[in-house]
């Protein structure tokens, strides 16, 4: 009899034994297909907040030469602003204004956002406001203290082809085949003539600004191992102007202010 009660309780004990394992290992799956299903759904919405993302992000490279579209909404604007926004933004009729296409965003509405720069009569060129398009409806809004102000819509905007062209086959001075040196002394001699003594300059090479090529210059003091840069300067590859660079402080925008050309 206590050889039978003994072989019953090991059976028992085996039993259990079975039960246990056949459960962890389910438990095992259950575990490993959520693991599974919790990856792939982390995997989705890390896609889906990339591509909110690179909606919400600044593409300035993104269809400047070859958008048509773009350009053609870039025509526009100048049509309308120089009909409609003159109070809004502080333009006088003899500035240009000069829009640096930034993408799509959403600020409550989907649009094409544009930063808009102007060329003003001293020939500086600072930054004015950010402009929003919106899609479809082509309402133009600008950015206000806090929120989008609507200024209009571009119904009316005419394209002015004439006024549009761009001339870029002129290109009087070809700096960019010009020596270095020769570039170096030429700022030099054109800075001293306006007040700025500066005794050392480098050249740092072509900078694209607004869309268009600028060679860069930068004074610097030379120390015994190692130089500092200091003051920078953009020159129009196309026409020659030499800028003194500075960046807007309420707005953390580069800025141009015209010294003198080649």
């Amino acid at each position: 009899m206590k050889k039978a009660g003994f072989i019953r309780v090991i059976l028992s004990l085996s039993l259990i034994l079975i039960v246990i394992i056949m459960s962890k290992a389910n438990i095992k799956d259950y575990v490993s297909e959520k693991m599974e299903f919790s990856t792939e759904e982390t995997v989705d919405d890390k896609q889906w907040n990339d591509e909110v993302q690179n909606n919400l992000a600044p593409t300035v490279a993104m269809g400047e030469a070859g958008n048509e579209d773009i350009n053609m909404l870039k025509d526009q604007l100048r049509i309308f602003l120089s009909t409609n926004c003159l109070e809004y933004l502080s333009f006088l009729p003899e500035e240009t204004p000069i829009f640096a296409y930034e993408g799509i965003t959403e600020y409550g509405i989907r649009s094409d956002r544009f930063a808009l720069y102007k060329e003003t009569i001293e020939k500086d060129i600072v930054f004015v406001n950010m402009v929003f398009v919106e899609k479809e409806a082509e309402n133009v809004y600008i950015w206000g203290e806090e929120e989008l102000v609507l200024i209009g819509t571009l119904d009316n905007a005419k394209m002015i082809l004439s006024e549009s062209q761009v001339d870029e086959s002129y290109n009087k001075l070809n700096l960019k085949n010009m020596e270095t040196e020769e570039l170096l002394d030429r700022v030099m001699e054109v800075l001293m003539q306006n007040g700025y003594s500066q005794s050392n300059l480098i050249y740092d090479g072509i900078i694209e600004f607004l869309n268009r090529d600028y060679c860069m210059i930068s004074s610097f003091d030379d120390f015994e191992d190692h130089i500092l840069r200091k003051q920078e300067y953009y020159i129009d590859s196309r026409d020659g102007y030499i800028y003194r660079v500075e960046e807007n402080a309420d707005f953390l925008r580069t800025e141009l202010y015209y010294i003198g050309n080649l």
